[in-house]
């Protein structure tokens, strides 16, 4: 579907607030017998002041979603886009992940 977009929103885990500046990559898993071919649809884009990357959708498939921010732990979930060029509407992908603040070590 032309134009077709999602969204991805990073909140922290306790706050519920959003995450600014945390990297964001997206990538589409291959559905063939070579599961080490992957597509990169986003590549280490931050996300806004409301924790939000907005991103194109372009194929139907797996799409694995990694978040990464300096004093939190990485997140990542895959999460399946199928769709029909007659229901353009249901060709997105708009997900919200959690992230924990790395415990504190103390010496």
């Amino acid at each position: 579907c032309e134009g077709a977009t999602g969204s991805i929103t990073v909140l922290d885990y306790v706050t519920r607030q959003p995450i600014s500046g945390a990297t964001v990559n997206v990538i589409l898993l291959s559905n063939s017998e070579d599961a080490n071919e992957t597509h990169e649809i986003v590549n280490n884009k931050l996300s806004n002041a409301e924790g939000t990357v907005e991103i194109p959708m372009t194929l139907n498939g797996n799409y694995k979603i990694s978040v990464t921010k300096e004093e939190y732990m990485d997140s990542s979930l895959d999460s399946q886009v199928s769709c029909h060029m007659d229901e353009c509407d249901s060709c997105t992908l708009n997900v919200t992940l959690s992230m924990k603040l790395v415990p504190c070590t103390l010496r």
